[in-house]
């Protein structure tokens, strides 16, 4: 049985057990299986932040603005990777879009409000990347979480996830257009322990910025 059907079988029976409503289903294909890299790879402007590409397997834990999340999933998806948005009921599907997210390589359930271990396990099961939002994992089903998702092959973008294999932090940096009467773009400031970088978000998707300044991180450094 391939990574597919596995996750659409174990989703739906997570569905039936717990209550969730499966929003958006992949349509044709077949998921990427095994990759033949460590590291999905990123946009140039990207590489100040992460120079050795993103990696495929483990936690990268995100931290501030969740258009972060949309981003890197949208990146993702354009290398034929599989994604699974979970506990996530705003994700902005138009945003997703323009970003350039792979529709029909997406799968959505946007509350699991019970059995949220069982849910994640078996998203990693069967997709490539799996975003997790707001969902109810103590620590020792994360680190079970985490060691699953590192030999599955899966990676996943955590909103809440203390100990994850690297953390990136986002924030709002300003708005532009507004003088104008309406917005044509919104800036967003992106570090790591490496760097960081802006990106501006605006009709025809995303765009980089010069940015000079450091980015802080409330709470520490990124790492």
């Amino acid at each position: 049985m391939d990574r597919l059907a596995i996750a659409r079988k174990a989703l739906a029976v997570a569905e039936t057990r717990a209550g969730l409503r499966v929003v958006r289903t992949p349509v044709g294909g077949e998921p990427s299986g095994e990759v033949a890299s460590d590291a999905f790879s990123l946009p140039r402007h990207l590489s100040a932040v992460l120079p050795h590409g993103l990696i495929r397997r483990g936690v990268v834990s995100v931290e501030g603005s969740p258009f972060l999340l949309t981003f890197l999933a949208a990146i993702l998806s354009q290398q034929k990777a599989w994604i699974a948005f979970l506990g996530i009921p705003d994700v902005g599907w138009a945003c997703a879009e323009r970003l350039g997210m792979e529709m029909s390589r997406v799968v959505a359930v946007p509350r699991v409000d019970v059995q949220g271990a069982r849910v994640v396990s078996a998203a990693i099961d069967g997709f490539d990347v799996v975003v997790v939002g707001d969902i109810s994992l103590d620590a020792r089903e994360r680190r079970v979480l985490h060691r699953r998702a590192v030999a599955k092959g899966s990676l996943l973008l955590a909103t809440k996830w203390p100990q994850g294999s690297l953390r990136i932090g986002c924030r709002l940096s300003g708005v532009r257009g507004l003088e104008e009467g309406h917005i044509s773009g919104v800036d967003y400031e992106i570090a790591t322990r490496w760097g960081s970088v802006a990106v501006r978000y605006g009709r025809d998707g995303w765009e980089p910025v010069r940015y000079e300044s450091g980015l802080s991180l409330v709470g520490g450094r990124a790492s």
